[in-house]
């Protein structure tokens, strides 16, 4: 039983912070607590499972430890409720099938979780094990709760896979009759429990009619559900009209449908591919990445490119008329100590926003202007304090070609100078020095 039932809910938890995000149009709220509370639950999922046990003779410590274990675990599972439900705060909210039967998640988790805090406790499981209060709440927490994920599952990803929609009023109407019959069927069950009521047994007695009453009747509604169901997969199949590569996109401020589709910007990777997807979509390995939303035209290493071309070129002008006119207005500004002030403060935040752009990141507006105007000044500044340094290397290489071609004049005059000279050590050179 044990890590199964926690490892089971790890992809309903996938699922419902994909629809609840979806539809809510914002980020899951606390998404690095919401993976460590995953984790916590997968790790925790292992040393948990004698709560099935307390009935058979523990010793008192290790009923403790276990009790302790059990209901530590609900505290990560606390955490990703918590931060279901601020995802929706605040959000704009989407009542798509896929939504309704996301959040009937949240409450029948959050309902079977609290029983389950219940049957922690070594005590109480003394008097509540194998009776229908502990049938309730695995159903909660599974046959409810895992059910409910996979229904939003697959009324969110059905259209992408089948590329057909369906008929969102019965959709609607599937949940409803759904979330009333499972509700009927097993929330008498921990009245049943508490009562007494073994399970594993097929007969009761007259005493627990009334509440096996409501619960088959809770049955044939879930019945009628799933006919509801099969009769809506069935028309979608039959009657279903294509659909668009993401049916569930929403404009965003300052955009429509029409731009929001042609610029592909998309929460995940399968919204940019047709409906249904190809066999083969991909040639090669896709590369997702983010890419400023002022240049939805360009890709990474285009926007890349530009920055890395345009700024060197506006610094180096900069310079230039720094270098080429010492006596002009950047160069008597360059003194005060507020631009001076500026500037440095100004450089970390320039440095910054390259990497940003480096990285492929959303940039603040404020950083973008930064980076265009702010970063001139600074390269001009660090020109201006290395002028002196820079203008030798410069008049070095300027100066080069007059240096060497005086320095082969000089080489051969010299080497002239040397061939046509008379020899000391001849006896005709010594009687034309005498002469002379």
């Amino acid at each position: 039983m044990h890590p199964e039932v926690y490892i089971l809910i790890i992809p309903g938890f996938g699922i419902i912070s994909t629809t609840i995000s979806a539809s809510s149009n914002k980020s899951v709220f606390g998404y690095l607590g919401m993976v460590y509370a995953m984790m916590s639950i997968g790790v925790l999922g292992f040393v948990v499972w004698s709560h099935h046990m307390y009935s058979v003779g523990l010793d008192v410590d290790t009923r403790a430890y276990f009790t302790a274990t059990t209901l530590i675990i609900a505290v990560p599972t606390g955490i990703k409720i918590f931060s279901w439900l601020a995802t929706c705060y605040g959000g704009s909210l989407h009542m798509t099938p896929s939504m309704l039967f996301a959040l009937g998640f949240v409450f029948m988790f959050t309902v079977g979780g609290l029983s389950g805090v219940v049957l922690a406790n070594a005590s109480l499981d003394i008097a509540f094990h194998d009776t229908y209060y502990v049938v309730a709440h695995f159903h909660y927490v599974l046959s409810m709760g895992a059910v409910f994920a996979l229904f939003s599952a697959w009324y969110f990803w059905i259209p992408k896979i089948l590329g057909l929609d369906y008929n969102i009023t019965m959709a609607k109407v599937h949940f409803w009759i759904f979330f009333i019959g499972v509700n009927v069927t097993f929330f008498p069950q921990h009245f049943l429990g508490l009562q007494g009521m073994p399970r594993r047994i097929s007969d009761y007695p007259d005493a627990f009619a009334g509440w096996n009453l409501v619960s088959s009747f809770g049955s044939i509604i879930s019945v009628v559900a799933t006919w509801v169901f099969l009769n809506l997969v069935y028309h979608q199949l039959v009657e279903g009209k294509p659909v668009s590569r993401y049916p569930w996109l929403t404009p965003q401020f300052y955009t429509d449908l029409l731009q929001s589709l042609l610029s592909r910007s998309y929460n995940s990777l399968e919204w940019a591919l047709n409906s249904p997807p190809k066999p083969h979509a991909f040639v090669s390995l896709p590369l997702q990445s983010g890419v400023s939303k002022s240049l939805p035209h360009l890709t990474n290493k285009y926007k890349t490119l530009i920055y890395a071309i345009s700024i060197p070129i506006l610094a180096g002008l900069i310079i230039f008329c720094s270098i080429r006119f010492p006596g002009n207005w950047f160069a008597s500004q360059l003194q005060t100590p507020l631009i001076k002030f500026i500037i440095s403060v100004i450089a970390p935040m320039f440095t910054l926003a390259i990497i940003c752009f480096m990285r492929g990141q959303e940039s603040p507006k404020i950083t973008r202007l930064l980076l265009i105007g702010f970063s001139a000044l600074f390269v001009t500044l660090v020109g201006y304090y290395f002028w002196n340094y820079i203008s030798w290397w410069i008049n070095l290489f300027i100066a080069l070609p007059s240096i060497v071609s005086d320095l082969v004049k000089d080489i051969s005059h010299q080497y002239a100078h040397v061939k046509g000279s008379p020899d000391l050590n001849s006896n005709n050179s010594s009687v034309k020095l005498i002469n002379h």
